[in-house]
């Protein structure tokens, strides 16, 4: 999600639902996150639940469903402490990959490139705090486990307006008209003595 420079104004935020060899990239200073209340996509079932299948086939179509995500963070001004380097065994396996690259040393390179850039598919739809609740629900998701306390309130439209997108791993754009009614930092209530009590007694 992405407000204006002075955090006011309208506020936008971009949804984008997986597909196979999809490349997402976005600068990760901006607020994301992959909360499972917006997997909205449609569950489709692939066997008849009353027909007996082979356990080899059964396990066949579970490796189906299985979905890979490969996160890579690109650091700027800054060298993370203590991580592994990607094995080069397997470079070859990864999408994009070119046999014909190399760099001045060598080795071979992930062909891929980084453009900014507003996806030309991607919806877009307007929210309006004014409007009639059947047409949009309210989020409320924790920061993390950073131990704030705090959680994000958001209002977005409902899982039928989003489910189109949703299954065939497209995007939407989410306009709000200011960023107060897009997205709420809420502090979490403290824990009265009376929870300290049951905590200490139990």
């Amino acid at each position: 999600m992405h407000p204006n420079d002075c955090g006011e104004g309208p506020a936008a935020a971009f949804l984008s639902w997986p597909a196979s060899l999809k490349h997402l990239s976005f600068d990760g200073r901006y607020l994301h996150a992959a909360p499972p209340s917006l997997d909205v996509r449609t569950k489709r079932e692939t066997t008849n639940a009353d027909a007996p299948i082979d356990a080899k086939v059964a396990r066949q179509k579970e490796r189906r469903k299985r979905r890979a995500t490969f996160l890579v963070n690109v650091w700027l001004y800054f060298h993370p402490m203590n991580v592994d380097l990607f094995p080069e065994s397997m470079l070859d396996k990864m999408s994009g990959h070119s046999a014909s690259a190399a760099s001045s040393s060598g080795q071979e390179q992930v062909g891929l490139s980084f453009v900014h850039e507003i996806p030309d598919s991607a919806s877009e739809i307007k929210v309006d705090p004014e409007a009639p609740s059947q047409t949009t629900q309210n989020h409320l998701w924790p920061m993390g486990d950073c131990g704030s306390g705090e959680t994000i309130a958001i209002q977005l439209p409902v899982k039928e307006t989003l489910q189109k997108e949703a299954d065939f791993g497209g995007n939407i754009r989410v306009l709000w008209k200011d960023s107060s009614s897009g997205l709420k930092l809420e502090k979490q209530k403290p824990l009265g003595p009376a929870w300290k009590r049951a905590r200490t007694d139990g």
